[in-house]
């Protein structure tokens, strides 16, 4: 009898227990990240392009949804390379005529498992692209470029080359970038995923986020009676480039992060006076994460031959809140993220112009070490550098050869290629992809 009732009393105790934590699943707070937001990874060390290896990585930047963050910057990734494949003709021609002979392959990778710093694990389902890319912003307007003569153009390269071989040494993952410039000097390397290579991983599914605290929805501002001005963060929604843009066609972006009264760069006017500081540190929500940037391109400049780069300009003049209200603003872009390799740059009128590698420096240093080759006892530092035309397979040719010739000829080689590239081929266009992130000024007109 006495084992019957404890039995029926421990059933009892699970039974009410089991309840209990049941509703208190049942009552966790849950926040749905819709799909098509693009989660910012980058990778945390070197991989072998190898189908099926296993890759981690972090976020970058946080996500937000509607006012407040959703998932934490730092939140790990984990994912795969799912296959390889080689690189297109076009690439692989280049890389020939750079003295890289190595068979070139690329990789498609996904994340599948998004872990919170506090350790809850998440399925997600995306579609990863690459996009390792420096954000470039606007110039001052003492600092926005004017007409320079040759001497200063070629001092203006020499600072450039500095600060990014500078940047180089100081960098995170410094010893991956080193590796990977000795690797690029060889005719034939072993190929990486490098570590810091970033990708948007776009969700394919809606996420929901279960098991954290929702901060309780912020004051909205009463945009009738307000003028804003002031910096905000947004990404394209669809891609745009000089080759193909026309004056008028229709761009759109949608707010990455959500603006406030009292964010640093914003300023609120009320009836043209400046509006006092409220107590809450953030102030009324003025533009929800989620809001759509309706704009149009201003002026498109495809490139053409002979090194004429592309170039530019799109402004934004319509918000679309997520509630459905409209309100006119006026906005240039002042920052954009572009390729690590494109020297892209952003005049104060918000002109998005290419620039391509530079057109003095390469050819004059290139030219006159080329002229160095021609001079009689060329010792054997001197045919080192004067042999640089294709790395260090050059280098060791032109270092163990006694042919004056065969030296000269590396040089003039690479001279003749950097001045094709540089001043008789087609220049660069101005090309952004979907996700690409902008900042974005609104200004009173």
């Amino acid at each position: 009898m006495k084992i019957a009732l404890a039995a029926l009393f421990a059933a009892t105790v699970a039974t009410t227990t089991g309840s209990a934590f049941a509703q208190d699943l049942a009552s966790q707070p849950a926040e749905l990240v819709p799909a098509g937001v693009p989660l910012r990874v980058e990778l945390d060390k070197s991989y072998p392009l190898r189908a099926g290896t296993r890759i981690q990585g972090h976020l970058t930047e946080p996500v937000y949804l509607i006012d407040h963050v959703a998932i934490p910057a730092n939140s790990k990734v984990y994912g795969a390379i799912t296959r390889e494949h080689s690189v297109s003709r076009q690439v692989r021609t280049a890389a020939m005529f750079n003295g890289d002979l190595t068979p070139l392959k690329n990789v498609d990778v996904t994340f599948s498992d998004l872990e919170t710093p506090d350790g809850r694990h998440f399925y997600i389902d995306t579609d990863t692209t690459e996009r390792t890319s420096k954000v470039v912003r606007m110039a001052a307007p003492e600092q926005a470029p004017t007409r320079r003569s040759l001497g200063q153009r070629i001092a203006a390269a020499f600072r450039w080359t500095k600060r990014e071989t500078a940047a180089g040494f100081t960098a995170p993952h410094k010893w991956d970038a080193a590796k990977q410039a000795l690797f690029a000097q060889m005719p034939v390397h072993p190929q990486e995923l490098w570590a810091g290579t970033q990708y948007d991983a776009e969700l394919k599914q809606p996420l929901e986020l279960t098991g954290q605290s929702v901060p309780a929805p912020a004051e909205a501002a009463d945009l009738n009676e307000l003028k804003l001005t002031g910096n905000i963060e947004a990404r394209l929604v669809d891609p745009v480039d000089s080759n193909t843009a026309t004056a008028g066609m229709p761009v759109e972006a949608v707010l990455t992060q959500p603006l406030f009264e009292n964010d640093p760069a914003t300023t609120v006017q009320v009836a043209d006076v400046t509006a006092p500081a409220v107590s809450d540190a953030r102030g009324k929500l003025l533009l929800p994460e989620g809001t759509h940037l309706i704009g149009s391109v201003v002026e498109a400049k495809p490139a053409g031959m002979f090194g004429h780069n592309g170039s530019l300009r799109f402004t934004f003049r319509k918000a679309e809140l997520p509630a459905g209200d409209e309100r006119v603003v006026h906005g240039r872009v002042i920052g954009v993220e572009s390729v690590r390799s494109d020297r892209v740059q952003i005049d104060n009128e918000g002109q998005i112009k290419a620039n391509g590698s530079n057109r003095f420096l390469a050819p004059i240093t290139l030219g006159a070490l080329a002229a160095v080759s021609d001079s009689t006892g060329a010792g054997l530092i001197k045919e080192a550098m004067t042999s640089n035309g294709l790395d260090l397979l050059t280098r060791v040719i032109g270092t163990a050869s006694g042919s004056g010739g065969l030296i000269s000829g590396f040089a003039y080689y690479e001279v003749g290629k950097v001045v094709f590239d540089t001043w008789i081929a087609r220049g660069h266009e101005v090309v952004f992809a979907k996700n690409t992130r902008l900042e974005i000024e609104l200004a009173q007109r």
